[in-house]
């Protein structure tokens, strides 16, 4: 949020500033500043990416890696990733930003969207001050959240309410031991870490620029974020959320491929069906994909059918930054599903500051 000094002890979840232009008020009037250095905490993999500017300001991406990690590491759960052996995992992060050189005292980190609860809540009028909106949030969540409102960070941006009137608001809580121990790794190490972000929300502020580009004013698109623990399917219109949607795999019993993509077919059919039916939708301009440990040509062949004027795109944060000769040299394919792999950590290198 784009009017505050950034809380460093991350007691606050915080959310890019850009999905609600500016919306909750902060107090101070400085813009925090963000390292172009970021990690990915996904599940069984990290991500890291660094960007530098060049002599005519555009980034290029310097430096990246990407790690598995280790089963008997980490352990995931809805909402929650509990690091079993601290040591060797932070070991890992040390040893990434090592071997690439990275030397940084701060860091900004991107972590699974379905560690947290989204919601898009609507609202005829707000209280006055952010203290009061945060208490009514958590009041609003608190039977819609398997974990307790009052242990979890919150943050949230308001957006104009539907046709104008009243308000919507963009709320994200996460439990606050996930931000505590994903903190912890990184400060043992004397990194700070700046901002906590979501994977699509990094994705999202990754692409904004594009879609600014290739959706017409006040149009809609969807981004779908697909990998092998989660997937979000969202919908913008004009710019800002109008629905979003979060699913597991694993914990469903959709741990095989034919019964991931099963499932990604029919949350995604149910949500265009209520995008159209409830939320007025009429032609999608784009269809954004990341697609990571699923076959990406049968994630787009979900789409046929849709209502969309465009075939669906696989996301490539080489329309956005420049690469160096060691991301070309290893072939179009090749590139292209590094880049699936590393669009969210370049999302959140590229800072809150355009």
């Amino acid at each position: 949020m784009s009017s505050s000094l950034l809380s460093l002890d991350l007691k606050d979840l915080r959310l890019p500033s850009w999905l609600g232009g500016g919306g909750a008020s902060r107090a101070g009037g400085l813009k925090p500043k963000y390292p172009p250095v970021a990690m990915d905490m996904g599940i069984g993999h990290i991500a890291l990416a660094r960007l530098a500017r060049d002599k005519q300001k555009k980034w290029t991406l310097t430096s990246h890696d990407q790690l598995e990690v280790p089963a008997d590491v980490t352990e995931s759960d809805v909402f929650r990733i509990r690091i079993k052996s601290p040591e060797r995992f932070r070991a890992m992060v040390a040893g990434a930003l090592q071997k690439e050189g990275v030397k940084t005292d701060r860091i900004s980190l991107v972590v699974p969207d379905h560690l947290a609860r989204v919601a898009l809540l609507p609202f005829e009028e707000l209280p006055r001050t952010r203290r009061e909106v945060l208490e009514l949030v958590r009041w609003k969540m608190k039977k819609a959240v398997p974990f307790k409102v009052e242990e979890a960070a919150v943050d949230y941006e308001v957006l104009p309410g539907e046709a104008g009137r009243g308000h919507t608001i963009l709320a994200v809580l996460m439990p606050l031991s996930i931000v505590e121990e994903q903190e912890s790794v990184f400060v043992q190490l004397g990194i700070r870490p700046g901002l906590i972000d979501l994977s699509t929300f990094s994705l999202l502020h990754l692409y904004r620029e594009v879609a600014d580009a290739e959706v017409p004013a006040g149009g809609d698109f969807l981004l779908l974020n697909a990998t092998g623990a989660f997937f979000t399917l969202m919908i913008l219109r004009d710019g800002l959320p109008i629905f979003y949607r979060c699913k597991t795999f694993a914990f469903g019993g959709e741990e095989d491929a034919e019964s991931a993509l099963r499932l990604i077919h029919r949350e995604t059919q149910a949500s265009l069906l209520y995008y159209q039916e409830r939320l007025s939708g009429g032609e999608l301009a784009r269809l954004y994909l990341r697609v990571v440990g699923h076959d990406p040509e049968r994630v787009a062949r979900l789409f046929d059918g849709a209502p969309a004027s465009h075939p669906p795109d696989l996301i490539d944060p080489r329309r956005v930054v420049a690469v160096t000769g060691r991301v070309l040299a290893s072939g179009e394919d090749r590139s292209l599903e590094l880049m699936q792999r590393l669009a969210p950590a370049v999302g959140a290198a590229l800072g809150r500051d355009f």
